[in-house]
């Protein structure tokens, strides 16, 4: 569904927006639903520069205000909720997982510590082997021993979540260079539906990228810590029942009647935005005809400098590229 399109590309606007900082799951669930409300609501936005582009004379606010359909607001909101309770219980099987998964360290450093060496200092120090991992000894872990492996963890934990950040930040890139090709080596067919199906593919792709990408550094995360192949297979079980959880969300979510009125409200305002495009061309060739014919001048036909992704796309795809900080072409 196109709607659903919308509202999954807000992980990949949320990796431009916050890749300075790893975000917690609620949040990000929090920034996605935020941003599905956000390109929902601001189609009027791209409505009204399109109106704007077509006749720079008229009160594209009065054009939209007087001939949209009205928003379903009710249907946004209880959407919204739906949301929210269901990123509730992610959220609520993460933590389980956490806490079940530190019980198990806890039980497991009641006879093994990980091996150190003594700092100058009188501090202890995680020593690493060959591999770069710490090596597992048999004996009850003292305080000492656990200041080290804690300072080690959160340590690794900080690596980790740099190296997170920079390849979302060469993602992002990667993806906006390439919507941004796609839409140079096309810009004189953008108006062509075929095109902006292909582009819709586009930007589905890219959302599937970035979810995987998403997935792939919480289960990194969520293992940083681990020593033991159960505490791994615990994990590993933990996560996959998360990922059930969220597929039979989204499909909740995707079949609901809510998503249903606002894709259908989505649909209503292209199709007066299209209706009122071929108006304008028609009121254009009619101008043309009682001037008479003009003298063709091809170098004049040529589209020049850049345009607003709005005014020759669908709102809902413009909204997209807005948020992927994609504004002309």
């Amino acid at each position: 569904m196109m709607f659903f399109a919308q509202l999954g590309l807000g992980l990949l606007s949320n990796m431009v927006a916050g890749s300075a900082q790893q975000a917690q799951s609620q949040a990000q669930n929090a920034q996605a639903m935020a941003t599905m409300r956000a390109t929902l609501t601001d189609t009027s936005k791209a409505a009204m520069r399109q109106a704007e582009e077509m006749d720079p004379n008229a009160n594209p606010f009065a054009e939209v205000e007087s001939k949209a359909p009205p928003f379903p607001d009710k249907a946004a909101q209880l959407l919204q909720q739906r949301q929210e309770t269901n990123a509730a219980q992610r959220q609520e099987l993460l933590a389980e997982t956490r806490d079940e998964l530190a019980e198990m360290k806890t039980g497991f450093f009641e006879d093994h510590h990980l091996e150190t060496k003594q700092l100058s200092d009188g501090r202890e120090k995680v020593v690493l082997n060959q591999e770069g991992k710490p090596n597992v000894l048999p004996g009850k872990e003292t305080p000492n021993h656990k200041v080290a492996r804690e300072t080690f963890e959160a340590t690794r934990k900080e690596a980790l979540n740099e190296q997170h950040v920079g390849e979302k930040e060469s993602f992002v890139q990667e993806e906006r260079q390439q919507l941004t090709t796609f839409l140079q080596n096309n810009k004189p067919d953008l108006q062509n539906p075929a095109v902006q199906g292909e582009l819709q593919k586009a930007l589905m792709l890219s959302h599937k990228k970035a979810l995987n990408l998403q997935r792939e550094h919480e289960e990194e995360a969520l293992k940083a810590d681990l020593y033991t192949a159960e505490q791994i297979e615990h994990a590993d079980t933990r996560l996959s029942s998360l990922r059930d959880m969220e597929e039979r969300h989204a499909k909740e979510e995707d079949g609901s009647s809510e998503a249903g009125e606002l894709y259908q409200h989505s649909q209503d305002m292209a199709e007066m935005l299209r209706q009122r495009r071929e108006e304008a061309k028609q009121t254009a060739m009619e101008e043309m005809f009682l001037r008479g014919r003009p003298t063709f001048n091809a170098e004049a036909q040529q589209p020049q400098g850049e345009v607003d992704v709005a005014s020759v796309l669908p709102p809902h795809l413009a909204n997209t590229l807005y948020s992927m900080e994609i504004y002309t072409v």
